[in-house]
């Protein structure tokens, strides 16, 4: 009777240890878990606005352009009806806008002539209200139009920089002709009062 009490009491006791053991190392394989951690919110500042200037040019069209460019409108130049030189201080490359009288009767017609355009990639869109075609190469792109007479054109010199490609997107999706009250002829050589263009005002995009 004593020998099944001792044997009892000592299988009990092997019970418990196990018992103790599977917990104890539960609780150790819990701990040595790694506690999720908790990632910082972190919260992005909108970017800052970009303020746009408005040309307006005596050659009867306006656009809007980034601020921080440096113009030169050429007023020396006693040609063409506008000529527009867009640098940016910090960026190589620039952009020129051009009016200037033109013995071809079409679009077709000035781009055949022009052998350099006439292998680059063509296609038609709007330049204003009015078609034009878009000629991209591997060093400049190209809008033009031709309106009674007078060829128009916007040239980007920057393929490959992003500001002043974004300047050049910029200067075509708001370009709008208007007709001017007095249509200046180019200067003569002994008329150096080209017309300058005028900045009209002053507008933010977001």
């Amino acid at each position: 009777m004593k020998l099944k009490v001792i044997l009892a009491s000592v299988a009990g006791i092997a019970v418990a240890f196990v018992f103790y053991f599977l917990i104890n190392s539960r609780s150790s394989s819990s701990s040595s878990l790694p506690l999720p951690s908790s990632q910082p919110t972190i919260a992005t500042s909108p970017s800052p606005a970009v303020k746009l200037l408005t040309w307006k040019d005596p050659a009867g069209f306006t656009f809007k352009y980034p601020e921080g460019l440096s113009v030169n409108s050429h007023p020396e130049d006693n040609v063409n009806y506008a000529n527009l030189e867009f640098t940016s201080p910090s960026q190589p490359g620039k952009i020129t806008v051009l009016a200037s009288d033109t013995k071809y009767s079409s679009l077709a017609k000035w781009l055949s002539a022009d052998k350099t355009l006439a292998s680059g990639a063509v296609s038609d869109l709007k330049l204003g209200d009015l078609p034009a075609k878009k000629i991209t190469t591997d060093s400049a792109t190209v809008i033009a139009t031709i309106d009674d007479g007078i060829l128009f054109t916007l040239n980007s010199l920057s393929a490959t920089d992003s500001a002043l490609t974004t300047t050049f997107d910029t200067i075509f999706s708001t370009f709008v002709f208007y007709v001017p009250e007095n249509v200046a002829k180019p200067a003569t050589e002994t008329d150096t009062s080209a017309p300058s263009g005028d900045l009209l005002e002053e507008t933010t995009e977001e």
